[in-house]
């Protein structure tokens, strides 16, 4: 009688399985890992690294997947075990990840429920910092602006500079008529390289800021807002050219990150739970044995070898 009450044949089978769907899981949190790094919200900042150990943990799991393959193939005690090991440690693994993940989106989601919990995180702080300093900026003699008279009205109109930026990231203060002041010439000495608009940003904001300028940019386009944690006069990150803005971006970044990384740790704590599954099988052939039709290798042990 073997130490597992499932036929050979059947953890054997079940392992193939496992070991086949793998590959496909793998794919699947990779293509995850893709989809979020192209999400801006990562870009720059801390945590721009996360998409690419999901990626790396997608791959990782399909190179367990061939190595299942490889060793149930050759039908060695020692090569299930070995499976069996590799899966275990990658679903307690991408479960840990998930839950890591899940923790972080919940504490900003609660930053996010109003406008003293969003300035009191530091994330969001410093976002929102750069978002009231770019929109300070934006139309003023640093960064003329692409505007038109019937966008803010005409007495709002003769108090901006105009120029051809369309955003804070495009900023040329060199074609400015403030040029004009000695004073802003002395501090402009990026003008003289043409004045770049990355010249611009180094020049004016610390890389600590410039770090959230893709964030900001996306929530502006996702959501058809500005300003992180209040209300802002333009979409500096975006096109000033949209007009005002008629909300600030908080509440919809907030349901975001309450309904979105939920999706993805659900998908991966899955995955995890269903390899622990699995593990099972390979677990159980190392000690009863492949199947013995499997010609030069043991079967699973009777009760007179017992």
């Amino acid at each position: 009688m073997g130490y597992c009450c499932w036929p050979s044949r059947l953890l054997l089978w079940w392992s193939v399985c496992a070991a086949v769907l793998c590959t496909p899981l793998g794919g699947l949190i990779v293509w995850l890992g893709v989809r979020l790094k192209k999400q801006e919200l990562f870009d720059g900042i801390d945590g721009k690294y996360c998409p690419l150990v999901i990626i790396a943990f997608g791959g990782w799991l399909i190179v367990v997947g061939l190595v299942g393959v490889v060793a149930l193939a050759r039908k060695t005690k020692v090569g299930a075990g070995f499976f069996g090991f590799l899966l275990f440690v990658t679903a307690c693994v991408l479960i840990a990840l998930a839950g890591v993940g899940l923790h972080i989106s919940q504490n900003l989601y609660q930053a996010l429920d109003s406008q003293e919990d969003c300035k009191g995180n530091d994330y969001l702080a410093q976002a929102n910092d750069a978002t009231q300093l770019a929109n300070a900026q934006l139309c003023s003699a640093v960064c003329p602006c692409n505007i038109t008279p019937d966008l803010f009205g005409e007495q709002r109109f003769t108090s901006l500079f105009q120029g051809s930026a369309t955003s804070i990231q495009d900023c040329t203060p060199c074609e400015s008529a403030a040029l004009e002041m000695q004073s802003y010439k002395q501090q402009a000495d990026y003008c003289d390289n043409g004045g770049n608009p990355n010249d611009f940003q180094s020049a004016y904001y610390a890389q600590g800021e410039r770090r959230y300028f893709p964030l900001i940019a996306m929530l502006e386009r996702e959501f058809d807002c500005a300003g992180v944690c209040q209300d802002e006069p333009y979409f500096a990150f975006t096109d000033v050219s949209r007009g005002v803005p008629k909300k600030n971006c908080r509440e919809d970044f907030r349901e975001w990150v309450g309904a979105e990384p939920l999706r993805y740790c659900a998908v991966i704590v899955s995955v995890g739970f269903l390899l622990i599954i699995h593990v099972l099988c390979p677990c159980c052939l190392t000690c009863q044995g492949f199947p013995k039709s499997s010609k030069g290798y043991d079967h699973a042990p009777t009760s007179t070898q017992v």
